[in-house]
């Protein structure tokens, strides 16, 4: 589960740069772009089924990261600080935990289907 380690860069930049609305999903759209082009060249036999894995270990990673620096996260994410001042320390942890998770299977469903489509387009098979 190599690939399900970029959540620490991912967790990493909301962290320790902050990203605001709409850049957060973007980093997260080319993280699995680079999943996508790493899964393809190295012709990872079964590819939906690997990124549909690191997907949630991906958004578990993440929502570590911010965790473990969950003071630093709150003054680089100024745009977060009404959602993360209304909930308990216990909710907040757990709310990042599960949007990590969902979020993770979320863009590694549909990366890991475009993922497929391409590698059946190129003659390899599943």
């Amino acid at each position: 589960m190599l690939l399900s380690l970029s959540g620490v860069l991912l967790g990493g930049l909301t962290v320790f740069v902050g990203l605001p609305m709409p850049w957060e999903p973007i980093a997260w759209v080319v993280c699995f772009v680079a999943w996508m082009v790493f899964a393809l060249r190295n012709d990872i036999p079964q590819p939906f089924v690997t990124i549909v894995a690191a997907g949630p270990m991906c958004g578990i990673f993440t929502a570590i990261t911010q965790l473990l620096f969950f003071d630093v996260y709150q003054a680089q994410n100024p745009w977060y600080a009404e959602q993360l001042a209304d909930g308990l320390t216990g909710d907040l942890m757990t709310g990042l935990l599960m949007q990590g998770i969902v979020l993770g299977g979320v863009f590694g469903a549909v990366f890991g289907l475009i993922t497929l489509v391409i590698h059946n387009a190129l003659g390899r098979g599943q």
